[in-house]
C-alpha cells in the first residue's frame, strides 16, 4: 500500500479524488489525509511521511511548487492535480510521476498509480538484490548452505539443501522446496544456474534447474526427469547427452 495525502484547497476536488481512490485504488493506496493549504500540507508531510502527494498546482494564492520548495530533499513522489495543462511541463521538472487534469477521471488515476507502483517495485527490487548480494558475498566462496533470496518484499533466507527445482517465470524464478511452499524470486533463472551449479544443480531446460539430490528417476528415451515430489520435467534435446553424463558422474 502506498501511503498518500492530498493537498488541494478545493473541498469538492478533495472529495472527488478521495472517492475515486476508494473506488479504483483501494488495494494500492492508503489515503492518510487531505489538507487545504501549503502550510498544512508541509506539516503533514513532515509528520505523516507519505510516499505520495496528490498536489494541486494552485493553492490559496500559492502553488504546489511553493510547498515543494519547503523541502531541501524531496523523498516522496508527486502526482500534480491541475486544471491548467500548461503547468504539466513544470510538474515534470519536479520529477512528477504524472499529472492529472481536473476533473480527475478514474481511468487516468488508475494508470498514474500503476506507473508509480511499478517504480516502487523496481526500487524495492534493486534494494533487495543488493542486500541479498551482500549476504551471499559473505558466504566465503559460496561454501554456505544458505542463500538470501530477493523477492518483492525484501529477501528470504533459505536452505539450499531444501530446493528441489527452480522454474523460470518470465523475469522471475519460482523456487520449489521439499518442506515449504514455493517462493518467487526477483532474480532470473540464469543467475541461479550460475550460483547453484556449485551445489549439484543442472539446467535441464530453458525453464528448469534441478537438484541431483531430488532426482527420483530419468527416462533417457523420453527425455523426462522425475523429481521426488512427482514433478516430471522435460530435458531439452540439446541437454540430454550432457545431462545423462552428469547423472552417471554422480
Amino acid at each position: 500500500m502506498i501511503r498518500a495525502i492530498i493537498v488541494d484547497d478545493e473541498r469538492h476536488c478533495i472529495e472527488q479524488l478521495s472517492y475515486l481512490l476508494a473506488r479504483h485504488c483501494a488495494e494500492s493506496v492508503n489515503l492518510m489525509g487531505a489538507f487545504e493549504s501549503v502550510e498544512e500540507g508541509a506539516q503533514a508531510i513532515r509528520q505523516l511521511k507519505p510516499e505520495l502527494i496528490f498536489l494541486d498546482v494552485q493553492i490559496k494564492g500559492k502553488t504546489g511548487f511553493d510547498l515543494l520548495e519547503e523541502f531541501s530533499e524531496i523523498n516522496f513522489e508527486v502526482i500534480f492535480i491541475t486544471a491548467y495543462e500548461k503547468y504539466a511541463l513544470l510538474a515534470f521538472k519536479f520529477s512528477a510521476v504524472d499529472y492529472l487534469l481536473k476533473p480527475v477521471q478514474g481511468e487516468y488515476l488508475e494508470k498514474a498509480v500503476e506507473k508509480l507502483q511499478h517504480k516502487f517495485l523496481l526500487r524495492d527490487t534493486a534494494k533487495a538484490n543488493v542486500e541479498a548480494l551482500l549476504f551471499n558475498m559473505q558466504s566465503k566462496s559460496f561454501k554456505s548452505r544458505r542463500l538470501a533470496i530477493p523477492n518483492i518484499k525484501g529477501f528470504e533466507m533459505i536452505e539450499i539443501d531444501d530446493i528441489i527445482y527452480c522454474e523460470a517465470d518470465n523475469r522471475y524464478t519460482d523456487i520449489f522446496f521439499k518442506s515449504k511452499p514455493k517462493i518467487t524470486s526477483t532474480r532470473l533463472l540464469k543467475e541461479y544456474e550460475e550460483q547453484l551449479s556449485y551445489y549439484d544443480f543442472f539446467r535441464v531446460h530453458q525453464s528448469y534447474l534441478v537438484s541431483f539430490k531430488y532426482v527420483a528417476s530419468y527416462n533417457s528415451k523420453a527425455g523426462i526427469v522425475k523429481m521426488t515430489n512427482d514433478k516430471e520435467i522435460d530435458v531439452s534435446l540439446r541437454k540430454r547427452k550432457e545431462f545423462n553424463d552428469w547423472i552417471e558422474a554422480h
